[in-house]
């Protein structure tokens, strides 16, 4: 039988073929008319392939976090092995309902919706990411209804609140000062906590400044009247 009678007849058994069978048929003729020899993935563990893309981002600590996170429910929905050929829609939709409706905080209350977008979010970036590497056939994260971001709600004292504060008694003397230099200076707990002594300089014009790097957005950022706060 000649070569394009043997393409024909393939052709034909194709389209008798179930219409997802059909497509993945079809896209194997495509690959062998073009030389293409495709790696089999579908035993190869999603979990395994979710865990890799969370370290690589380790040294981003703010998007790492929702990362482990996200990973961390996700292996509680799904156990530690996760095969490649079972990632489709249901099981998005499962992981999507398991958020929803069944995972909790470290204290045992339901996820809130900004943790619940942040953490399904950077699940359907690892199904693209899935996909780009060809591991997956389909781009499943095109498809899958994601979690609408809440409005957050930012709670303040006013300055006699802070006075009246700064006036009691505390248990923990070192973490009032901290409280009360943040109060004053907006600097976050997270940058207070890594400041050192040569963060803190003086000249004639300014006086005691601190200068220093924000570490969730990784700008330089000056403070002066370092005198009254705390």
């Amino acid at each position: 039988m000649t070569i394009p009678k043997i393409k024909r007849r393939n052709e034909r058994t194709v389209s008798r073929m179930k219409l997802p069978k059909r497509e993945e048929a079809l896209l194997e003729l495509q690959d062998k008319s073009a030389g293409i020899h495709r790696k089999d993935h579908s035993k190869e563990n999603f979990i395994a392939f979710f865990e890799r893309n969370t370290m690589e981002r380790f040294e981003l600590k703010g998007n790492y976090g929702n990362w482990d996170a996200s990973l961390k429910h996700f292996k509680k929905c799904f156990g530690e092995i996760l095969p490649m050929k079972e990632v489709d829609l249901e099981m998005a939709s499962r992981f999507r309902n398991y958020l929803e409706f069944k995972a909790k905080t470290k204290s045992d209350n339901p996820l809130s919706q900004n943790s619940r977008h942040a953490y399904f979010n950077k699940f359907k970036a690892c199904l693209s990411q899935a996909y780009r590497e060809r591991v997956i056939n389909d781009n499943i994260a095109d498809y899958v209804r994601g979690f609408k971001q809440g409005e957050t709600t930012r709670g303040y004292l006013t300055f006699a609140e802070v006075e009246s504060l700064a006036r009691r008694e505390c248990r923990y003397p070192m973490m009032k000062r901290a409280f009360l230099f943040s109060c004053f200076t907006g600097m976050r707990w997270s940058d207070i906590q890594k400041l050192i002594w040569k963060d803190i300089r003086h000249s004639e014009k300014r006086g005691y400044e601190v200068v220093f790097k924000q570490k969730k957005t990784g700008g330089q950022e000056y403070f002066t009247h370092v005198r009254n706060s705390g």
